[in-house]
């Protein structure tokens, strides 16, 4: 998955380095071994339960980072590179202070607490899944990847209130959490590669 996501971030034509931040001797010999830049990240910030937004503040207070950072999680696989340069782009345009990747979810959502009759639509009038409207269907954040502004990451926060969004194919946000999600990635990737 490291071998993926960094060949990914390399192949966007407006990137040029990229690197890799792990305690994991394994994680960053296996992130150079791709083009990665390797960086020894503390073990401060290198704990189970460390946030996203400490390991990046604490990455660009060593790095000496001046602008702004993208984080690309190596857990959602099927980025695309274009992905990667169409977000830099929308940055490079200034009218947003984050960009974040998102997937349109076209599915009936309810509260987890709630039962089906208090969220789901009038069934004489409930239209096909397949037939919502982009009014009717929600971003789903996919964690692929996050870009903001140093001043955001530096506030503890990765999207701010001038947000854009680089939209990708719901299947393209897949994340590995368990090994069943690796599983079905393998079982989908031959697949998802050709599109």
């Amino acid at each position: 998955m490291i071998q993926r996501a960094v060949q990914t971030v390399l192949g966007a034509e407006s990137v040029n380095e990229v690197f890799l931040y792990s305690d994991s001797v394994e994680m960053r010999a296996e992130g150079t071994r791709y083009g990665a830049t390797a960086v020894l990240r503390p073990p401060e910030v290198s704990l189970a339960t460390t946030t996203t937004e400490a390991t990046v503040q604490r990455f660009i207070q060593d790095r000496g980072i001046n602008n702004a950072v993208m984080v690309v999680q190596v857990t959602t696989p099927f980025l695309k590179s274009r992905y990667v340069d169409m977000a830099i782009k929308k940055w490079q345009s200034g009218h947003y202070d984050s960009i974040v990747s998102v997937a349109v979810n076209q599915r009936f959502l309810g509260n987890y607490n709630s039962t089906p009759y208090e969220f789901l639509p009038q069934w004489p009038k409930r239209a096909m899944r397949q037939d919502l409207t982009k009014d009717a269907c929600r971003w789903l954040e996919t964690g692929a990847f996050y870009l903001a502004k140093k001043g955001l990451w530096l506030m503890g926060q990765r999207i701010g209130s001038k947000c854009g969004v680089v939209v990708h194919h719901d299947w393209e946000a897949i994340e590995v959490d368990e090994e069943i999600d690796l599983q079905i990635c393998n079982a989908v990737a031959p697949i998802i590669e050709d599109l």
